[in-house]
């Protein structure tokens, strides 16, 4: 999708993927190489992934599954279950010799005195969702669901919107009108 476009070659994720990754995170491997690109603030990587036109583009995974149901579990006190399923996710392993087709952590699973609090096991899916649906456009929405600063403060309206909808916010919010 995004090697379509004449300016592709731009388009590099942030080294900060890589460099805040948990020691021997598999899924880094699977998303990104390391590179020292000139980029607009930091430097960039290199995508391993939808490089050319016919890659697979997934429209979900199972992992992805697991994460919402350990966050839906920590939400209402079920710290045990939400536990389970996080470390589910960590310790997926591809089989010997296997090559990867979705990104596969292959951590140690975490003890509970890691994982013994509501605020904890949040933490770990915040940062378990970061590198499993890395590139699938949904970070901004994490972020602001757990309640944690964001890269960029405010999303313009279309004007067009701005100027048709009384109801749109103006100015001072996350989501306004410029």
């Amino acid at each position: 999708i995004m090697y379509l476009s004449n300016n592709a070659f731009l388009m590099r994720p942030e080294q900060d993927l890589r460099l805040d990754a948990e020691e021997g995170d598999q899924r880094v491997a699977f998303w990104v190489r390391a590179a020292a690109v000139a980029g607009g603030d930091d430097p960039m990587d290199e995508l391993n992934r939808y490089t050319t036109n016919d890659a697979a583009f997934p429209v979900y995974t199972l992992d992805e599954m697991k994460l919402i149901r350990a966050e839906a579990a920590a939400r209402t006190g079920d710290l045990g279950t939400a536990r389970t399923l996080i470390n589910e996710v960590r310790t997926q392993c591809a089989a010997a010799g296997a090559i990867a087709t979705e990104p596969m952590a292959c951590l140690a699973a975490l003890p509970g005195a890691q994982l013994d609090t509501e605020a904890e096991v949040l933490a770990e899916i915040l940062r378990q969702r970061r590198y499993e649906l890395f590139l699938m456009g949904l970070r901004y929405e994490d972020l602001r669901r757990f309640g944690e600063p964001l890269k960029y403060t405010w999303i313009p309206y279309p004007s067009t919107e701005c100027q048709r909808n009384p109801n749109t916010p103006q100015g001072g919010s996350v989501w306004m009108c410029p």
